[in-house]
């Protein structure tokens, strides 16, 4: 058998990434880290589907996984429903 006619099962060109449609979820979500920081989820990372951008005000634009800024706005969730009960 010549090389010519090995046929691999692989497709050429890039793979689609896929988009985690349960980070689109916390896009304009927001938490107080303390008095002075807010950060508000802006948007989905293009490089990785996996994490998220946070725009701390004052401050930059950071990216952490989206499982840690899920986590957190529960947690902050859970302690607004303590304080107001």
């Amino acid at each position: 058998m010549s090389v010519e006619q090995i046929v691999l099962p692989f497709r050429a060109g890039q793979p689609t990434r896929k988009l985690a449609t349960n980070l689109i979820t916390l896009v304009g979500r927001s938490y107080v880290e303390n008095q002075f920081v807010t950060a508000r989820v802006v948007a989905v990372c293009g490089r990785d589907p996996r994490r998220v951008l946070v725009r701390r005000m004052p401050g930059g634009v950071v990216s952490l996984p989206g499982w840690l800024v899920r986590s957190i706005l529960d947690s902050e969730k859970k302690k607004n429903a303590r304080q107001a009960a």
